[in-house]
């Protein structure tokens, strides 16, 4: 099955503003998620189970997103990473940052586990940030602000390759996803001279922008 014969899902992927108007959107509701949740909180870890589903921000974030996007991943592959606003952020600070080379010890995950298992630990069982929402906003400002810090430090997707624990299990959730990413005409890939979907001069720019991960189409398996 081929999604790209389908007409409007198409020209989506063929607009030069996607995923940039998607994640713009994203962001957008990633603020009011944070405004939402900021001034709401409580010690009581018994009114925290009401508010786990009474306020808004934390019932979207908690009981609406998360099993979306695990959903999404499974059926259709990490597409959550094409519009995820800290990807964007992260994008915009690598555009002024100092675009530094990712170290060796950054790309065998164990930044990831540790990351992943503290915020299980700490954030779910220590802080319930899935019960109180000023907690659930401060986690979120947490992601965006080492996503903006990583981002003016290293190149490309240093955050969403080597940090974000959401990529990473949705990364492990796509495995079982019936959809891929294929080449329908590898002949198109081989007879490319400027080879734009990969050319480090296009990774910064604000539309049209090259794969930052370089996964060259021809060569994914």
């Amino acid at each position: 099955m081929d999604l790209l014969k389908v007409r409007w899902i198409n020209r989506v992927f063929h607009s030069r503003w996607f995923p940039l108007v998607p994640q713009l959107v994203m962001l957008a509701a990633f603020g009011l998620l944070v405004a939402g949740g900021i001034g709401v909180s409580t010690d009581d870890m018994a009114f925290a189970k009401v508010l786990r589903n009474t306020n808004l921000a934390n019932l979207v974030v908690w009981s609406y997103w998360w099993p979306l996007v695990i959903v999404g991943a499974v059926l259709l592959g990490r597409v959550w990473c094409m519009v995820c606003p800290i990807e964007l952020v992260s994008y915009l600070a690598g555009r002024i940052g100092l675009r530094r080379k990712v170290p060796d010890w950054f790309g065998n995950g164990w930044i990831i586990t540790v990351f992943y298992a503290l915020v299980l630990i700490v954030g779910i069982h220590g802080l319930a940030i899935h019960r109180v929402p000023r907690r659930m906003a401060f986690y979120l400002l947490m992601l965006l602000g080492l996503a903006v810090v990583v981002g003016l430090i290293y190149e490309k997707r240093a955050f969403c390759s080597y940090i974000c624990p959401v990529g990473y299990l949705l990364g492990l959730y796509a495995l079982v996803s019936p959809l891929e990413w294929r080449v329908r005409d590898s002949s198109v890939c081989r007879d490319c001279k400027t080879k734009d979907c990969v050319a480090k001069k296009n990774r910064y720019r604000l539309t049209g922008r090259s794969c930052t991960s370089g996964l060259y189409p021809a060569a994914i398996q």
